[in-house]
């Protein structure tokens, strides 16, 4: 290619990424047009079209354009990354990785590519991988101490609080006053059961904002943990202040009036968060246990059923409604409900209702034969009646007819 040609092109896109940095992306498709007439083979020209559509949301057409690149020069790792970014957008987390996988083959020394890598790990749930990823961008560039946050986050979810809270410690280095870090330390300390340095934290955030609604929100499941139920509601009341219609604020506020067993306070805030969200499940779980205890058995059992609407499968669901039709004292329905919590999830407090039921039935049989299962899972309460009977678990038990 001639120099004059080469300084022309370079020159296109200067001002085509000038005009993506401004924003100006449509203009940078018209002004790119015109040199892919004269330039259809020049890959770069159609790579900086698929940026500016990107920028437009225009996804369809961006991907056409990055494969084009590809299609002209494959050893082009921006395509790739580009193309990795809209999969990952899509939450086609098998795509993105392939694409991410073939730029840093071109560009090993990305770090860009290995922390999206690192992020497809994470949320597929394969943290030691993840864990890999995030140290490589560490390796590659250790000035990014935020990578820190992310490599916290994956320790968070494996309920390795020790190390996490390590990571956040290191990722602070970079931003001491960084709230976002300064809550995530908060909640794993709220985790640890370390409540004293929870609100620790969230008093340095405080410092940093006081303004800042999440703060309030933290100190107050620290506070409901601690079950001072006084200052908990307060904190939520001061959330509740910067925005009205945060919905964890309000369902929260419910949560403190639960277990304050004030029942009907709880369902008008209960009721507000699904007048805001209909589809926040935990809402309708919380609203069936607090007509249960007002022994509303029908609105309980209405709000139960609503989770099947977003939750088919959800076996706590099924065995809240067992508990129910037990009190009521109609033990086929309860048996049904149980069983069906057990096909979907063998949970030992299941095992437990069903022995009281039997229980009630005075089955003693079938009431032995359901504590054992549930003891030999672990439930306490199974255990404890177990042992007062001085009767073993241990042993495999014998089957009946269920």
């Amino acid at each position: 290619m001639e120099e004059e040609v080469k300084k022309e092109l370079a020159e296109c896109l200067k001002d085509a990424r000038d005009y993506i940095k401004g924003g100006m992306f449509e203009d940078a498709i018209e002004h790119l047009q015109i040199y892919i007439k004269d330039y259809p083979t020049v890959a770069p020209l159609y790579l900086y079209n698929g940026v500016a559509y990107c920028g437009l949301k225009n996804y369809r057409a961006a991907i056409n354009f990055f494969q084009k690149t590809i299609e002209l020069d494959p050893n082009i790792d921006l395509a790739y990354s580009y193309m990795g970014g809209i999969y990952f957008g899509t939450e086609d987390y098998q795509t993105a990785g392939r694409y991410y996988r073939k730029a840093i083959e071109l560009n090993p020394n990305d770090p860009d590519g290995w922390y999206q890598l690192g992020n497809i790990s994470q949320r597929e749930k394969k943290y030691q991988e993840a864990i890999q990823y995030f140290k490589k961008v560490i390796e590659i560039d250790p000035t990014r101490k935020k990578i820190y946050n992310d490599l916290g986050l994956v320790h968070f979810n494996q309920k390795d609080y020790q190390e996490a809270i390590r990571c956040f410690q290191k990722s602070r280095r970079s931003d001491p006053k960084h709230i976002p870090t300064l809550l995530l330390i908060s909640e794993t300390y709220r985790l640890l059961k370390d409540y004293e340095e929870a609100i620790r934290y969230c008093k340095k955030a405080l410092y940093v904002n006081p303004q800042e609604q999440l703060i309030y929100i933290e100190m107050g499941m620290v506070y409901t943990e601690l079950e001072n139920l006084d200052k908990a509601l307060s904190c939520f009341q001061q959330a509740l202040d910067i925005n009205d219609k945060e919905i964890v604020v309000i369902h929260n506020i419910g949560i403190v009036y639960y277990r304050w067993k004030k029942y009907q306070e709880a369902i008008t805030y209960f009721k507000k968060v699904i007048a805001i969200d209909p589809e926040y499940t935990v809402a309708y779980y919380n609203l069936g246990g607090a007509y249960f205890y007002l022994e509303d058995y029908d609105n309980a059992l209405k709000y139960y059923q609503v989770i099947f609407d977003f939750m088919p499968q959800e076996a706590d669901a099924y065995n809240n409604i067992g508990i129910i039709y037990a009190h009521m004292e109609d033990y086929e329905k309860a048996l049904q409900y149980f069983q069906i919590s057990i096909d979907i999830e063998k949970n030992p407090k299941t095992y437990t209702n069903i022995g009281n039921v039997y229980g009630d039935l005075n089955n003693e049989e079938k009431r032995i034969y359901y504590y054992k299962k549930a003891a030999q899972l672990g439930d306490e309460d199974a255990q404890q009646w177990l042992t007062e009977e001085n009767i073993t678990w241990n042993d495999n038990v014998k089957n009946i007819n269920e």
